[in-house]
């Protein structure tokens, strides 16, 4: 079960509230700010996360693929390999459960009730059917209305 899981991980410092808006890049150098939330826990929160974020711009708007791609290739490349396709669906539960957060809630990125809607659909079929991250990026066409 997905809770026991999280209490058998490794924990790690974590950001608490990583998403885009808490990154700086300046001169090709990467800050993060915003550390009012940080504490130790699942990093694989962290990472789903930031992921949910990206992927609502991605299928809203057809923006940040490349952001996504490189975010999670050199994030899952740090991962040892026996534990990386565990990482990964706890990352997509976490990915999926940011979308769905966000999709219910009042927030900038999601302006209208059809744009909720979609992003709820995508959310529910990230947690119960994806089985890669890289596989959630599909056309924006394909996703589902």
């Amino acid at each position: 079960d997905f809770a026991q899981k999280i209490r058998n991980r490794k924990i790690s410092l974590i950001h608490g509230d990583f998403n885009y808006k808490n990154v700086l890049i300046h001169n090709n150098t990467v800050f993060i700010i915003d550390f009012e939330e940080t504490n130790f826990g699942d990093p694989s929160m962290d990472v789903g996360t930031m992921l949910g974020h990206l992927f609502i711009y991605y299928y809203l708007y057809n923006k940040c693929e490349s952001a996504i791609r490189g975010f999670w290739n050199k994030y899952v490349s740090i991962i040892p390999e026996n534990e990386k396709n565990e990482f990964e669906k706890d990352v997509l539960l976490h990915l999926g459960a940011s979308m769905l957060l966000r999709s219910q809630g009042i927030v900038q990125m999601i302006a209208t009730k059809e744009e909720k809607e979609k992003i709820s659909k995508i959310a529910e079929n990230i947690i119960f059917n994806e089985t890669s991250v890289m596989n959630c990026l599909k056309s924006v066409e394909q996703s589902p209305d």
